[in-house]
């Protein structure tokens, strides 16, 4: 494990806190990351979920009782409005029940996608709270990592992504904290750094996030692993509760796409080297193959859930779709492509106009998909000029997939 010294003597004891649905296949590494890190304990709130993510956190707790699998599904229990805040709910009251409980004395709240990782490996969050005694919040800059190729990755040794204005925080209990927030609190009154010990600024625009003039790499940063791979990306775009009225998540901007200045993290090479040991030996002294497997299984079925549902996404939403699977592999957006020309809602639209919109917002993706929507439109309305004219621009063209009108025609085309 990582270094923990405090000139005192007294190492501060410092607890994570986590809400988790459905990442069974994810919370081992995840879980060995902060331990080897110095987080003295890890909570982790299983809610509408799935699979056996809850399987897994005994199996762990079972060698490291630190680390603790409970419920918050009685948050359902709640009117809607506060199932909506699950976040919030589950955050106040862990904040409470690590007051009370006199057990620790820093909380942080991460989600099973984040990792707080200082650069060297070797740096404890004791370490870090150490050289900032006085603070009563210290927040980590936040990096959206690029995802990889291969499914199920582990934590890279080189981190390519985009630095992020957003933050994870570390809360100190004595903290007069008025309002708990996913990424920064709400203090009346105290002192906020940054790990380095620079003044936390808000961005005057997002009051969790870091001002501009801030956002740069620091020795620690918390990696935020939205992507991993193309297959778990499109996964993760699936909702899973019948009750949604659409199946499919679409406020996504596309694989590996973020908002943020391009970054590199590098973690130190030979230290790497020690911590991925570590990391094989941690899994496998669990024993929990099996319970890995089916969490694995259950991603992957999920990711053909999500490819079978795009055929059921109301045609209105098609450019979305376009928008959300950019990025993905030619075997995702073929996917995606023949599930949009073969859709049966497309089929039955008799409504010109309708096409031809919809025809118009495609085309800003694909050409290709778009003559075919245009070809529809031909048949409810030949004469119409727009659509004689752009079905002849396409008919003598080798439309490739992916390829947008603007590449063709240029950013003014009509």
């Amino acid at each position: 494990m990582s270094k923990q010294i405090s000139p005192t003597g007294q190492k501060p004891r410092v607890k994570i806190v986590a809400i988790a649905k459905d990442e069974a296949a994810y919370i081992p590494e995840w879980v060995h990351h902060h331990l080897y890190h110095g987080f003295d304990a890890i909570d982790v709130y299983i809610n509408r979920t799935t699979d056996n993510s809850m399987a897994v956190l005994d199996c762990i707790h079972q060698r490291y009782p630190q680390v603790r699998g409970r419920s918050a599904d009685w948050i359902d229990l709640c009117p809607a409005g506060a199932q909506n805040c699950l976040q919030y709910i589950v955050y106040a009251s862990a904040l409470d029940e690590a007051r009370q409980s006199g057990e620790f004395d820093y909380l942080l709240f991460l989600d099973i996608d984040e990792f707080w990782t200082p650069k060297s490996l070797k740096l404890s969050i004791q370490d870090v709270i150490t050289a900032n005694p006085d603070a009563d919040t210290i927040s980590f800059g936040w990096i959206n990592a690029f995802g990889q190729k291969q499914a199920f990755s582990q934590l890279p040794q080189r981190i390519k992504g985009k630095i992020n204005p957003l933050v994870k925080t570390l809360v100190k209990l004595t903290a007069n904290v008025s309002r708990v927030g996913y990424h920064f609190p709400e203090l009346r009154d105290g002192k906020s750094v940054m790990a380095d010990g620079d003044t936390f600024r808000a961005d005057p625009n997002l009051r969790e996030g870091l001002h501009p003039d801030l956002q740069h790499l620091r020795p620690v940063m918390v990696i935020h692993r939205l992507f991993r791979s193309p297959m778990e990306y499109v996964s993760l775009l699936h909702r899973g509760r019948p009750s949604d009225e659409l199946q499919l998540k679409l406020n996504r901007g596309g694989y590996n796409v973020a908002i943020g200045r391009e970054v590199c993290f590098e973690l130190n090479k030979k230290n790497y080297a020690e911590y991925d040991v570590h990391r094989r030996q941690f899994i496998e002294g669990l024993d929990i193959q099996q319970e890995l497997e089916a969490g694995r299984e259950f991603v992957q079925q999920r990711y053909h859930k999500t490819l079978a549902h795009v055929q059921t996404v109301p045609r209105k939403y098609f450019p979305d779709l376009f928008r959300v699977f950019r990025g993905c592999t030619r075997a995702e957006y073929k996917a995606l492509t023949d599930a949009i020309v073969n859709s049966k809602k497309l089929q039955r639209c008799k409504d010109a106009d309708e096409l031809i919109e919809l025809a118009k917002e495609i085309e800003k993706s694909d050409v290709k998909v778009a003559y075919h929507v245009w070809l529809l439109a031909s048949e409810l309305r030949p004469r119409g000029p727009l659509i004689r004219k752009r079905v002849a621009e396409y008919a003598d063209l080798d439309l490739q997939a992916g390829i947008r009108r603007s590449d063709l025609f240029g950013q003014q085309a009509e």
